[in-house]
């Protein structure tokens, strides 16, 4: 009992995410709302980029190499160029050279350079919070790492003049050729040291037309699809902390026993009588038509008195155990309603018939029972009359009418009246005298009076609301049923909505069916 997956099919997560779209909602626009206003608040940086390319003349490459000068080829020298960035030397001459001031801390924070793949180009990037002077710092780092590299190109083209030059005042004098190829070589070695540029600028960077952070838009989104996961992991955390049990389907599961009625939540504090607190619909009534039917062709016998009850207060049973007798009477039975919850009586009110005499009177002997027993009539199926002869038996169809006896003085003590040898020969009586006896009932749970009874009717229908009734409490009333004789028992589950995927509702006539 109690055991059965919480969650088994797609059906059962759907439930959950049903039941807590409020607040899953709730939670993703909170998450999205906040992602806005945070990201709003924050200052907008902007993104600027220069690219920069190596790439040198092979002649060069060749005439360098000759003199045995260390030759940093162009597939790495991007790689090492990014390191020179990082450098405080490096970083201090961009800072030099800027119109506005920034520590040199503060530049390697923004400043930032990768190799693009596979053109191995360098490209320096500066997130800064002006557009201007992003794109300004952006080409000043692309100036100062093309006036580095060039400066250390220079001086290595010079150092390679140098060394073939004091090469050549060794040379033979009297070999033309050799000096004369010497010669060609310096010269061409003094010439590119004038002009050797081993790195462009291929694009200098441009001020940006948009901010790249923060981005509202972007982080609503994202605090929407956080806030979503969090919403719907609140909502399984919430329903696997709920102890109530929410639909027929998971009441019946729990407690293995037959559901004889569906009744929705509508139709509960409602009785089927003009003097009552209004009438219920036909739709509403159809519900009760459908239990009186069960009732007969569940249990194994047709029972002629039936207890009403539930675990707490609030369930319905009231509700049930008037209904059920108007339309018992209304199908041509001799129905008789019992009011035996003595301790918070409902009945008269509802009906709008006399409060007293009524049962406890009757079984402390302070009355008889032709003073205890009111008479409703029934206009059709489902609407009674109200009282007739000012609420006393007597001139009325009998297989249109209900007898009532209502609680009465409620200062009696219940549990004993109940419990005594009066009220089992008022039952057996009326065994005899009409066809079904429904006994409205106290809660089991909250106090001993229907344990005292119970062993005397001959079924129980079991009130538990949708939604309301707990785990442990459906439980307990098992419990308490299982410790008293056996009888017949089946569910009546209230409080159902339209909205639950467990209330069907019911077909309503017109005059164009018929």
């Amino acid at each position: 009992m109690g055991l059965a997956p919480r969650y088994v099919t797609l059906r059962d997560y759907l439930r959950v995410l049903r039941a807590n779209r409020l607040l899953i909602l709730t939670v993703a626009l909170a998450f999205a709302a906040a992602a806005y206003a945070l990201a709003s608040k924050e200052p907008k940086t902007y993104e600027a980029r220069t690219t920069l390319s190596f790439a040198e003349r092979g002649e060069d490459i060749e005439l360098l190499e000759g003199n045995g000068q260390p030759i940093v080829t162009a597939d790495i020298r991007p790689a090492v160029a990014a390191e020179l960035i990082d450098r405080r030397e490096s970083l201090e001459a961009v800072r030099r050279e800027l119109s506005f001031g920034v520590p040199v801390a503060r530049l390697r924070e923004v400043v930032s350079a990768e190799v693009t793949t596979p053109t191995n180009l360098l490209a320096v990037t500066v997130r800064w919070g002006d557009a201007r002077q992003a794109a300004e710092m952006a080409n000043e780092v692309a100036r100062a790492v093309r006036r580095t590299e060039t400066r250390k190109r220079r001086i290595l083209v010079r150092a390679a003049a140098k060394s073939l030059r004091r090469r050549f005042r060794r040379l033979n004098p009297q070999d033309p050729l050799t000096r004369a190829a010497f010669q060609e070589r310096i010269s061409r070695l003094e010439a590119l040291a004038g002009f050797s540029r081993p790195i462009e600028i291929v694009r200098p960077a441009t001020v940006p037309g948009a901010a790249v952070s923060p981005r509202p838009v972007r982080n609503a989104l994202l605090g929407l699809l956080l806030g979503l996961t969090i919403g719907i992991a609140a909502a399984f955390v919430r329903d696997a902390l709920d102890r109530r049990i929410k639909g027929a389907k998971e009441i019946q599961e729990h407690l293995a026993m037959p559901v004889l009625a569906h009744v929705g939540d509508t139709s509960l504090g409602r009785v089927p009588a003009t003097n009552g607190n209004g009438g219920l619909s036909e739709a509403e009534v159809e519900a009760f038509r459908i239990l009186r039917v069960n009732v007969d062709f569940t249990f194994k016998f047709p029972p002629r008195v039936i207890a009403v009850t539930s675990g707490l207060p609030e369930e319905g049973k009231s509700t049930v155990a008037i209904a059920l007798s108007s339309v018992s009477a209304a199908a041509g039975r001799r129905t008789a309603l019992v009011e035996c919850d003595l301790r918070r009586p409902s009945v008269s009110a509802r009906l709008g018939i006399a409060r007293g005499p009524g049962l406890s009177d009757y079984l402390a002997g302070r009355a008889e029972m032709a003073e205890v027993r009111q008479e409703l009539r029934f206009a059709n199926a489902n609407v009674p009359s109200g009282p007739m002869n000012g609420g006393r038996a007597g001139g009325v169809d009998e297989q249109q009418s209900v007898v009532c006896i209502t609680a009465g003085d409620t200062r009696s003590q219940s549990g004993d009246l109940l419990g005594s040898k009066r009220f089992k020969q008022l039952l057996d009586q009326m065994r005899t005298e009409f066809d079904l006896v429904v006994l409205d009932t106290s809660p089991l749970l909250s106090v001993v009076d229907t344990r005292s009874l119970l062993p005397l009717v001959d079924g129980v229908l079991l009130c538990v609301r949708a939604s309301r009734t707990t785990r442990e409490e459906a439980d307990a009333t098992q419990d308490a049923l299982g410790k008293l004789p056996e009888r017949a028992t089946g569910l009546v589950i209230t409080g159902l909505r339209q909205s639950d995927q467990d209330y069907y509702g019911y077909y309503s006539y017109t005059t164009e069916d018929r």
